[in-house]
């Protein structure tokens, strides 16, 4: 999606880590996701592209580093609501969102090894994000829950995601 040529001051390696919650029909899911993205900067904002998930793309352009942490959060509500309202049952819910989230994209896992390097020769760091080692590895887990009172489709509530730079 985002390659040289195309005015990119910067690409950063990130790390994901969300735990959230989706509920169904009939059923309530926790999320667990450690991913790799890759942000790419340049004047007009911020970018992501997801190396695991390779599904996650927020191309709307956040204005800062800082920006893209709610970005994240939505577009993983967003994304596990849809599957869920979609799934029938929990396994299909799980199987739906494992091979959306565990898939990898290959190129982007170049760029995003590139990246690391180059954070950690130059010790450059995008602003508002902590440092995480780059070696964390990649998951998702999908785990159902006790369901409380009547399950509705379409209620995720996302716990946590949070965003941090490899090095």
């Amino acid at each position: 999606m985002f390659r040289e040529g195309e005015g990119r001051l910067r690409t950063w390696p990130l790390l994901l880590a969300h735990r959230g919650v989706a509920v169904g029909r009939g059923f309530r899911a926790r999320v667990d996701i450690d991913g790799r993205l890759v942000a790419y900067e340049d004047s007009t904002g911020v970018w992501l592209e997801g190396v695991t998930p390779a599904g996650l793309v927020i191309d709307a352009g956040a204005a800062t580093m800082a920006d893209l942490q709610p970005r994240v959060r939505e577009t993983l509500a967003e994304t596990l609501d849809s599957f869920a309202r979609d799934a029938g049952t929990f396994g299909e819910f799980r199987g739906a969102v494992q091979a959306f989230l565990g898939a990898t994209d290959a190129e982007a896992g170049r760029a995003w090894c590139d990246a690391v390097e180059r954070v950690r020769s130059t010790r450059e760091r995008p602003d508002g994000l902590g440092v995480w080692p780059a070696d964390r590895e990649t998951s998702v887990t999908v785990t159902e829950m006790a369901v409380e009172g009547d399950a509705d489709a379409g209620e995720t509530t996302p716990l946590a995601a949070c965003l941090g730079t490899a090095a």
